[in-house]
């Protein structure tokens, strides 16, 4: 049996079907976009409040508006409904959502 893909290897496809254009996204922030959602990966498997500082940090060290990109990742590994919870448990500031998919697909 094959190896999982590590998370990070799908995510940008994962981001790209559910919210369209990634543009915004510089070499920096698809590297800390990367290693945040590999930091929920291991939260959503161990619930542990280091990992969330450390998502904190990284996310913190995206631009403002890329933001928003991390905020949709947590999905990837968790569901979308934990994604807010687990934005304001990691201590992040408040961001406009501009895009949802998770309401988007429940309107179909």
């Amino acid at each position: 049996m094959p190896a999982p893909k590590p998370t990070c290897s799908e995510l940008m496809r994962w981001l790209k079907f559910n919210l369209g254009s990634l543009g915004a996204l510089t070499g920096t922030d698809q590297r800390a976009l990367s290693a945040a959602a590999h930091i929920i990966e291991l939260y959503a498997v161990s619930r542990d409040a280091h990992a969330l500082v450390a998502f904190q940090h990284v996310v913190l060290a995206m631009q403002p508006k890329t933001r928003e990109f991390a905020y949709h990742a947590i999905a990837h590994s968790m569901e979308w409904d934990d994604r807010l919870r687990v934005w304001v448990r990691a201590g992040l500031p408040d961001i406009a959502i501009t895009r949802d998919p998770s309401v988007e697909s429940k309107a179909s």
